[in-house]
């Protein structure tokens, strides 16, 4: 419950940042919403969803007694083994990981070794990750690349090999 209300408050806190950080973005002319649209959009959509993840947490906490914390009690090899075994945490480092992988790996690699982690994680068969993995990437490529014409990074690690 204290890990979820943390990443709520994180989100908060990012979305806050990178809303204020889209005030600084070149005002387009022929484009009303600009380079920022986006951001913003994403911005207050996850603020609006850790608020009302964060109200929730909040409510039903105040229907039940609290339980006395166990983590004074654990040992530190137990904690560290409850960590692991964690999705949330594996999720938050292939994120972390993800931007990084975009830039060495390029981004259709990249998203597909990135959701069919996500897959793997929540028990998804292999039969389906991998496909679903595959089907993603190219479909979010598609669209950043000839519907969107952006810019999708190549990968400095596959330059060499034309890709």
């Amino acid at each position: 419950m204290n890990a979820e209300r943390a990443v709520c408050l994180l989100t908060l806190v990012m979305s806050g940042v990178c809303l204020s950080l889209t005030f600084s973005f070149p005002q387009i002319s022929a484009d009303p919403g600009g380079m920022a649209l986006f951001p913003r959009i994403a911005g207050v959509a996850a603020a609006l969803a850790a608020l009302i993840i964060l109200v929730r947490s909040f409510l039903s906490a105040e229907g039940r007694a609290s339980k006395p914390s166990t983590l004074g009690s654990s040992s530190l090899p137990d904690l560290l083994e409850r960590i692991m075994r964690n999705r949330m945490v594996w999720m938050i480092a292939a994120s972390i990981i993800y931007p990084w992988l975009i830039i060495k790996l390029g981004f259709l690699i990249a998203t597909t070794i990135y959701v069919f982690l996500l897959m793997k994680l929540f028990k998804a068969p292999l039969t389906i990750a991998g496909p679903y993995a595959v089907t993603v990437a190219t479909g979010l490529y598609v669209v950043f690349v000839y519907i969107l014409e952006a810019y999708v990074p190549p990968g400095t690690w596959l330059e060499g090999l034309g890709m």
